[in-house]
């Protein structure tokens, strides 16, 4: 169903528009079922889809997430997959800045802070040594793609 759930949210955050016959296959092929799910699987990518899956992921005890849940899955997604690999302090700080991005979305919504702005912080940090014509020194990539990890650990744990 997590599957399920990051595509959902990726619609509704506008990562692409899912081809909801293809998302039902999928969802049938890693074991998920119901009727209304069997039903949009069979549909070709011309049929009207979007009320037999809303039908389908309501059989499966689901629904479309709102933006603000959307925005905070992938702010999520996006500080849990950095935190699988070794990131360097560029790709920490894209990810710092894409994470503050997702959760001025959800603030905006009024649907929390979620402590958004150390991200920005730590991307305008990053930035600022960039700019100033020196790369930085592979020590500071370090210590941002730390600093990246502390804070996607903290907003994984305050949200989880």
């Amino acid at each position: 169903m997590d599957v399920l759930r990051e595509q959902l949210a990726d619609a509704v955050v506008g990562h692409g528009h899912p081809d909801l016959p293809m998302v039902a296959a999928q969802a049938l092929a890693r074991g998920l079922d119901s009727p209304a799910l069997r039903e949009v699987a069979g549909l070709g990518r011309a049929d009207p889809a979007l009320e037999p899956f809303t039908a389908a992921l309501a059989e499966l005890g689901l629904a479309w997430p709102t933006e603000g849940e959307a925005h905070l899955a992938a702010a999520r997604r996006v500080c849990a997959g950095l935190l699988a690999g070794e990131p360097d302090g560029a790709r920490a700080a894209r990810a710092a800045e894409t994470v503050y991005d997702h959760l001025c979305r959800v603030a905006s919504l009024g649907e929390g802070d979620h402590g958004r702005l150390p991200f920005l912080h730590l991307f305008h940090d990053w930035d600022a040594d960039r700019g100033s014509g020196v790369e930085p020194a592979p020590e500071r990539g370090r210590a941002v793609a730390a600093r990246f990890r502390e804070l996607a650990r903290e907003l994984l744990e305050r949200t989880g």
